[in-house]
């Protein structure tokens, strides 16, 4: 399974909570579930205005309509603007008051993915140096990743060189060849556990 940003919280709860025969996690610069905790006076809580407006958005799809209107460069970028454009605000909103605003310590989650095959790639902290706000949190974020990586006992670290929060769009390649080296070592090993 391959995910970023909030995505990797609910993967994580979701590998935690399922037996879903997962094999390997790759998270692209995952959100952490004590972010607003460590990061408290660089980045206040989402603002409660702000997570009304992402309720009313697909009762009414006023993002939906908006939409309609956008000028694209390519299909891509509209599949991907469209997808569920207002209805995946929400889902984020949802998850975000049911966890806390992120608040809760990760020793709390009490996970223990043991020797699950798990890869995190961060962003490069020197992507943000025009961007003060970001980039002061840049040894905060590391730490956070870090902390990540240690949930399991098969893990690696990898800070993709110049990609920001953004990691697909900025460095394709490199998701694409650790997906497809990821996939390899894991087929290796299960073709080889299922001869004995």
């Amino acid at each position: 399974m391959t995910t970023r940003s909030y995505g990797g919280i609910i993967a994580r709860h979701t590998a935690a909570i399922t037996n879903s025969n997962l094999t390997a996690l790759i998270l692209l610069d995952s959100a952490h579930e004590n972010q607003h905790e460590i990061l408290r006076g660089t980045f206040s809580p989402i603002a409660t205005h702000v997570q009304i407006w992402h309720y009313v958005d697909p009762i009414l799809g006023i993002s939906d309509i908006k939409n309609l209107f956008k000028k694209y460069d390519s299909s891509l970028a509209q599949r991907l603007d469209q997808y569920y454009s207002s209805f995946r605000y929400a889902q984020v909103m949802s998850a975000y008051r049911n966890e806390g605003g992120f608040f809760t310590p990760l020793e709390d989650f009490n996970y223990d993915f043991g020797n699950l095959k798990m890869v995190v790639m961060s962003h490069d902290r020197e992507a943000y140096k025009t961007a003060p706000r970001f980039y002061s949190v840049g040894d905060k974020w590391a730490e956070m990743q870090k902390s990540i990586a240690q949930l399991s006992r098969n893990s690696e670290h990898i800070v993709v060189k110049g990609a920001t929060h953004n990691i697909p769009g900025d460095a394709p390649d490199v998701v694409i060849s650790k997906i497809i080296e990821t996939v390899d070592i894991m087929s290796k090993q299960l073709s080889l556990s299922s001869r004995f």
